[in-house]
This record gives structure tokens, sequence and C-alpha cells, in this order.
């Protein structure tokens, strides 16, 4: 199982994949269509496209081991697991909208650290995929983020390529994956305090049906 998973699958070949549910393939097959639907209209760049639907497959592999059930799609049985768009209450968001409001104290430069999203642990029922930022302010507040998932830190990253190049998201260089029962921690760097921003993370939940079809997740 564990050599399997560090593996990276090519989405054309699905069907080779070794699925430990056979039923899994074939209801992710038929799910194509919509990632690459769905990211055309923001990745453009079908490289980037094909790096994060790998990372889908791996999740969906990883879902069938942790869960015991196979992947049913965009419409899961009682006994399977799904996937939908992340939402806010999936990162303990408290509003249905992506809106963020830096600290009341500054963090400019790092001088102190605005937290935006956690950190906490995730429950044993759900796996995230996270591929990207997005900031829909025609300034943006936040100019730094810092991701922090388990114990992985990555670079601390700057958000000024997004205004250069007048984008209001970006990819990640390699879609995050973060398994059950992990932490996760996102900080900030801010121009000034106390302003909202309507910006969030660009990803897929997966998860058994049952936390799917919940409104309100608080685990």
């Amino acid at each position: 199982m564990k050599t399997a998973l560090n593996q990276t699958y090519d989405p054309i070949n699905i069907a080779s994949i070794p699925w430990r549910y056979t039923e899994s393939g074939t209801n992710l097959q038929q799910m194509l269509p919509l990632f690459y639907n769905d990211l055309e209209n923001i990745i453009p760049n079908v490289n980037v496209a094909n790096r994060i639907v790998a990372a889908i497959i791996k999740c969906v592999m990883l879902g069938e081991y942790k869960f015991t059930q196979q992947f049913g799609g965009w419409t899961p049985l009682s006994n399977e697991f799904g996937l939908t768009p992340l939402r806010p209450c999936h990162i303990h968001r408290t509003t249905d909208r992506w809106i963020w409001t830096s600290g009341s104290t500054s963090s400019l430069f790092w001088s102190a650290e605005d937290v935006f999203v956690g950190p906490f642990t995730f429950s044993d029922k759900c796996v995230l995929l996270i591929y990207g930022y997005f900031n829909l302010e025609p300034i943006m507040n936040t100019l730094e983020i810092f991701i922090q998932p388990g114990s992985t830190k990555f670079p601390v990253w700057s958000l000024v390529p997004m205004r250069l190049s007048k984008q209001k998201y970006m990819c990640f260089p390699s879609p995050i994956v973060i398994e059950p029962n992990s932490q996760l921690t996102i900080k900030a760097s801010c121009l000034n305090t106390s302003t909202p921003e309507e910006s969030g993370l660009l990803g897929y939940y997966f998860a058994p049906l049952a936390i799917l079809i919940t409104e309100k997740i608080t685990t």
C-alpha cells in the first residue's frame, strides 16, 4: 500500500492503477471531464492541471485505505466516499464565504503572525487536497503566507507575483495532500491590521458520504 501511494500516476491510464476497489477507478474516470473543465477555467496550463489530477488520484487511493471504502464519485452511496470542492467549514471557518480578516496587531514583515488557518487537527474521516490560493481583492492586504501541514514546513511564499500578473489565484508548485488526523497551520504577513479580504484556498475534500452531506463541519 505505502509503495503504491508514493507513486505518481498518469491520469490517462486510470484503468491500470492498482486500485483496492475496482469501482473506484471507474467512478473516478467518469469524473475526469468535470475536473478538467473546472480547472481549465482558472488554470489553462494543461501540465499544471494534470499535476492536480494526479494528486486527486493519490487522494482517492489514500481514501480507499484510510476509510476502507470505495470511491463513489460525485454521488457516493452510504458505504462509499466521495469528494466536494473545498469549503470554508472544511478548514474550520464559521462562514460560508471565503472571508478572512487580518489581526489587530501588525504582521508586516512578520513582526507578528496572522493565523490564516488553524492550527488544528483534522478528523480521521477526511483527506484534503490543496492546490492553490485565491484573493479577489483589487489590492491584496496579505503579502506572504507560510504553510505547514503536519511537520512539513514549506518556504514562505510571496503573493506579489499574483498582482504583477494580474491574477486572482496562484497554484502551489505541487499540490498539498493532507491525510486524516494531520494538523494544518497557515500563517500570513499582512500590510494593514483588521482588514477583511475575500480570499481562501483552492482544493478538494474527500470524505464518506455522511460527512459530505453535513452542512456544518466542526471536526
